[in-house]
């Protein structure tokens, strides 16, 4: 959510398409929606603290993973080094496409619980503390805009989607089924599937059309 908030200010920053009776030089629209990012970023701390508790559901049942993951004092470092590599389409056109890269992010809380199941049923449980690592992790947002106006700035957004490409993640959770090896197995198991969880995710997030009411609750309409 940190980062669609940052493309909120990034769109509304982008300039409006004008008509133009002549020429003038090209703006490259990747470095002005950059600019944009960085300005939202340089509010924002980094390590960033979550105030609430994160929830995620990770699998589903009958998948390679059926996991309730829960953290609380969470903190993610690495926020102020993202990176807009490309953007396309808005304010010439409707369509719009931005992709955002984080070279490295890192995720740690103090105190995590997990419960469920992973491969062939096993079970798996533990709590303390964690850290996951995320490398080269890009989020691509493309879009059509529906309804925009100048004067008062109106936007809204009638299709939205979210694409996350990750490199690989590395994962370190302490503590997990204590007396057993299964806390090495989980970890280096968990450690391979960064991609494959990323694409389940990405699925859920656009079919529930949570990111479409999201962005479009935060701009001005």
């Amino acid at each position: 959510m940190l980062v669609l908030a940052a493309m909120v200010g990034v769109l509304q920053a982008a300039p409006p398409h004008q008509p133009r009776l002549h020429p003038q030089p090209r703006v490259n629209f990747t470095d002005t929606v950059n600019d944009a990012l960085q300005d939202f970023l340089s509010t924002v701390e980094d390590p960033f603290h979550f105030k609430h508790r994160l929830t995620l559901n990770v699998g589903e049942p009958g998948a390679t993973f059926d996991l309730l993951l829960t953290m609380d004092n969470t903190t993610l470092a690495g926020v102020k080094d993202l990176r807009v590599t490309n953007a396309e389409g808005f304010p010439a056109s409707k369509d719009i496409m931005v992709t955002i890269n984080a070279p490295i992010l890192t995720l740690q809380t103090p105190a995590y619980f997990i419960n469920g199941s992973m491969v062939n049923h096993l079970e798996i449980e533990g709590e303390g503390p964690a850290t996951i690592i995320l490398e080269n992790l890009d989020l691509i947002l493309t879009g059509v805009v529906s309804d925009f106006t100048l004067s008062p700035l109106t936007m809204q957004f009638s299709e939205v989607a979210l694409d996350l490409e990750l490199w690989q993640w590395t994962v370190a959770f302490e503590n997990i089924m204590p007396g057993t090896d299964l806390g090495t197995v989980f970890n280096e198991f968990f450690s391979m599937c960064g991609p494959e969880l990323m694409d389940m995710w990405e699925i859920k997030i656009n079919n529930e059309d949570k990111l479409l009411n999201f962005i479009n609750g935060l701009l001005p309409q």
